[in-house]
């Protein structure tokens, strides 16, 4: 499927050529199990690129009149708690330096292959978050770290998967499908940096209606990623949890 999947090591010089150093990159390095400090308060991080690691790869993450892709990403709420999530963000890696005027956000559960599951909540709302950052080292290339909070989601105990697009499409847009967007995988393990619940392997889903795919696996020899990478996202959930009891 054209334009689906971001073959990281062979694409990169090619699809993003105007980004190398273009940007103002801020330093992401954190400690060990330390988020990253745009997720605060954090409730789930689900680790930091490592552009030296040859399983490194994408997907296709963003909306416009042409063409989509919208990656799903899982993670988990424990038993005995229930979360108050505030916010969503996604670490992007774009062929342009225009940040989207607009996101849009949501959260599932109960997503199986070609199945979305139930929609929990939704939204469409101009980006809180949007933080560069160099992430592709060797590459010189700047990423994006994309979201929104403000968000009032009450979560029981239980799996979620998490969208974040930007949206290049309607009015108040300011980006376009020439501006392509891909999340960023984690193949390291464990997670460099990962923070609360341990995000699951090989259960994230891609979806995308100009390319006829409906929630594909993106892992896997057949799935979005056609073997290679997009085990795990750099992806994150901001709020605050409760202890629940349970008789």
């Amino acid at each position: 499927m054209p334009n689906k999947v971001f073959r990281w090591i062979v694409a990169i010089a090619a699809v993003f050529p105007l980004l190398g150093g273009s940007l103002a990159a801020q330093s992401h390095s954190q400690k060990a199990h330390t988020p990253p400090n745009y997720c605060k308060p954090c409730l789930f991080y689900g680790g930091d690129f490592d552009g030296f690691n040859s399983d490194s790869n994408g997907v296709l993450d963003f909306m416009s009149l042409s063409s989509d892709g919208e990656a799903y990403v899982p993670f988990t709420v424990p038993r005995k708690e229930q979360w108050q999530v505030t916010g969503l963000s996604v670490t992007l890696v774009f062929a342009t330096n225009v940040v989207p005027s607009r996101v849009k956000w949501e959260i599932r559960k109960g997503v199986t292959t070609g199945d979305g599951g139930t929609l929990v909540a939704s939204g469409i709302g101009r980006p809180s978050i949007a933080e560069f950052w160099d992430c592709t080292a060797p590459l010189d290339v700047t990423c994006l770290e994309l979201g929104t909070n403000g968000l009032k989601v009450s979560l029981p105990s239980g799996r979620y998967w998490m969208a974040v697009m930007p949206l290049c499409e309607g009015k108040g847009s300011n980006c376009s499908s020439q501006d392509v967007y891909y999340i960023l995988d984690v193949e390291d393990q464990p997670p460099p940096n990962h923070y609360g619940p341990l995000e699951p392997w090989d259960d994230s889903f891609w979806s995308s209606k100009s390319q006829g795919a409906y929630f594909e696996p993106t892992w896997g020899a057949t799935g979005a990623c056609q073997g290679i990478g997009c085990d795990r996202f750099s992806a994150s959930v901001l709020g605050t949890k409760a202890k629940v009891h349970i008789q």
